[in-house]
């Protein structure tokens, strides 16, 4: 997989390689990401190049539900080589799915952080 900052990347892989579940999303993901980026002309339609390798990664790993698809897509936006590219190729449904884990993901970040200084 291609990304845009190596030791950013290095960093999020180092938070998801935590445990079982954490390791296949981060397996799956990469191996998505590297199918689309040899789909011809996935540089200029990287959401194409993702929407027709869905078949086969999932033959590799078996079936993902929305919200696991939707977690990928917030970490492929923001560090994969072409995740701007992605985010504005994506239909309206798909920019909200990426936006609604987003919102998700902040949400969980602040009581982390509340519950990191109730414990100070």
């Amino acid at each position: 997989m291609k990304v845009r900052d190596n030791d950013l990347w290095q960093q999020q892989r180092a938070e998801l390689d935590v445990d079982d579940l954490s390791r296949h999303f981060l397996e799956f993901m990469e191996r998505w990401a590297e199918y689309a980026e040899e789909y011809p002309g996935a540089e200029y339609l990287p959401a194409e190049g993702f929407n027709n390798t869905l078949e086969a990664v999932e033959k590799e790993f078996g079936r993902v539900g929305a919200h696991f698809m939707g977690q990928m897509l917030v970490v492929l936006v923001t560090h994969w080589i072409y995740g701007e590219e992605l985010m504005e190729t994506l239909s309206p449904m798909e920019r909200r799915l990426v936006k609604d884990m987003l919102v998700l993901k902040l949400s969980e970040l602040e009581t982390e952080a509340a519950e990191e200084v109730k414990q100070e």
